[in-house]
């Protein structure tokens, strides 16, 4: 994202505040100036001295602790790691800006905020989202001399997409609002990540309007996503509560899972792959069309370590008190001829298993106490002892629900 994009992410997002949390995140010039202090200050004691003087503080928002050292804000997190990277530098800023809040400094906490707002505005941006040399080679020809990023950064034509948006609450704590920031920022890249294609092939025609249509839409979601970063600290601060009470996991993403490469090696929500690609099959148990997550165990010949399928979702402790679902094999898929074994594990530990339920079986519907689990696995395995022989089967859990009481 380029400086001005920033600018716009930062300041359009106090449009979507109502007036009391407007309040907290003055003056928006700082605010917007802040938004670039990751870019400005990553020469460290090197940046321009103008900024130095105008900001001495700047360490106090950009020199990031990792493993008992300080990292420069822009060298800490990396928009192709976020699971690895964002958690220590989400974790410093959000409490450094929260500590600000309570104690009255609100220009600090107001500085910090912006460069929250540079990290929301460096993972929407697509010409960060993706490996640099993969892009080179899917669309640098022979003849090309020219820079990919600054080409998909820099479009003159991207502008400010006016809409309207409510502030939503991320969490009713810290642990929570942490959670949840990480899960958007992923659901933001993932959402990046697919307008590469269509930015670089207008692109590559000249036609950087249409590439701009994708790139401001980008800068919009931005912007609601720091709105409701600054809307959910003014709460936290507040000590006021507006979190969900219950989060389906399919409003989440998972952060590992194995799946076959007949589902495209991802878990599949509320559908799975027909005879086109315009006719998906829905996920059907034995109660007519549901929404939920169908995974596909390994399919190829000859596997002999029993075959199996997980998704793996963090989460926060102690937030959720329950888990609610329902599973069985899909009767919507074209055959399904073995049976499947149902697994829920709370931080690597089976603590709920279905019987072997194959095509005939009635769904099972089951509740599972979270307790202080940080990690939940929903897994499906082959319930024959030999699994050389390839046999289809659709395993699918229903409305994965996680409920806060």
């Amino acid at each position: 994202m380029n400086g001005i994009n920033h600018k716009r992410i930062a300041g359009k997002s106090l449009h979507y505040l109502s007036e009391p949390v407007r309040k907290f995140w003055q003056p928006q010039e700082l605010l917007e100036d802040a938004s670039n202090f990751p870019d400005i200050f990553w020469p460290g004691e090197n940046s321009s001295p103008d900024y130095i003087q105008k900001y001495p503080d700047w360490k106090e928002y950009i020199m990031i602790p990792c493993n008992d050292t300080l990292v420069n804000c822009h060298s800490a997190f990396d928009s192709l790691k976020i699971w690895e990277t964002y958690p220590v530098v989400l974790n410093f800023l959000v409490h450094r800006a929260l500590d600000a809040m309570d104690s009255g400094d609100q220009e600090l906490a107001v500085k910090i905020a912006g460069v929250l707002s540079h990290i929301i505005g460096d993972t929407g941006q697509a010409a960060h989202v993706f490996d640099s040399m993969q892009l080179s080679l899917l669309f640098q020809g022979d003849e090309d001399i020219y820079l990919i990023h600054s080409l998909i950064e820099n479009n003159p034509m991207v502008s400010y997409p006016d809409h309207p948006y409510t502030a939503r609450c991320l969490g009713d704590n810290v642990d929570e609002f942490l959670w949840r920031l990480l899960q958007e920022l992923v659901k933001l890249k993932k959402r990046s990540t697919r307008t590469i294609v269509p930015i670089m092939t207008a692109t590559l025609k000249d036609d950087l309007d249409t590439a701009a249509q994708y790139a401001s839409a980008t800068v919009g979601e931005c912007a609601d996503l720091f709105a409701d970063v600054l809307y959910t600290l003014t709460l936290i601060h507040l000590r006021e509560k507006k979190g969900p009470d219950a989060m389906s996991l399919l409003q989440l993403e998972p952060e590992r899972w194995h799946c076959d490469g007949m589902f495209n090696f991802l878990p599949q929500k509320n559908y799975i792959p027909g005879p086109t690609r315009r006719t998906p099959l829905p996920l059907h148990i034995g109660n007519g069309p549901q929404l939920g997550i169908a995974l596909l165990p390994d399919m190829f010949p000859g596997c002999t370590g029993g075959r199996c399928a997980f998704v793996e979702y963090p989460l926060p402790p102690g937030v959720f008190q329950k888990f609610t679902f329902s599973c069985g094999l899909n009767r919507a898929a074209d055959r399904n001829e073995t049976a499947g074994i149902f697994e829920i594990r709370l931080d690597d530990k089976t603590v709920w298993e279905s019987p072997a339920l194959d095509i005939h079986s009635p769904s099972v519907s089951a509740e599972v106490n979270l307790g202080r689990a940080e990690r939940l696995q929903l897994l499906v395995k082959d319930a024959r002892r030999d699994t050389a022989e390839t046999k289809f089967f659709y395993p699918c859990f229903i409305e994965p629900v996680l409920w806060r009481n």
